[in-house]
């Protein structure tokens, strides 16, 4: 268990998550980011922080506006910017990409994958998450 603190103008916000094996952090810009929980109590992890190398200050990273919020999330690095990857059981897998970093306006979803037995196939969390390039 990982407990975070980001304080911001207004609020210090308590965060907790607990990692899958093997996780990491992802390393965007000057910042290592992490999928976390608000809620101790909680089982969705559906925030992102992210701690500035740099500065050395915890921030919460703006999010796109999801169409819904019924998705297990996760996060990587596509050419240089911050990707997440909203993975709606059993339905489709968005991927979205902030082009202009901190700027909540710049999320552009780039795809979605609606067949199952596809994003079975392809294990898209490995497949975009880990470097690789994805030919449409």
């Amino acid at each position: 268990m990982v407990w975070f603190v980001c304080i911001t103008v207004k609020k210090i916000l308590l965060f907790e998550t607990h990692p899958p094996e093997g996780s990491e952090g992802v390393l965007v810009g000057s910042a290592l980011h992490w999928v976390v929980s608000q809620k101790p109590e909680s089982d969705t992890a559906n925030l992102v922080v992210a701690f500035d190398l740099t500065t050395e200050e915890y921030l919460l990273v703006p999010q796109p506006e999801f169409s819904s919020k019924d998705f297990h999330m996760n996060i990587g690095e596509l050419e240089g910017c911050l990707c997440i990857l909203c993975n709606y059981i059993q339905k489709r897998v968005d991927v979205w990409v902030m082009k202009d970093y901190g700027v909540k306006e710049s999320w552009t979803k780039l795809f979605s994958v609606a067949q199952p037995t596809v994003i079975d196939l392809l294990n898209l969390d490995d497949f975009l998450l880990k470097g690789f390039k994805l030919v449409l």
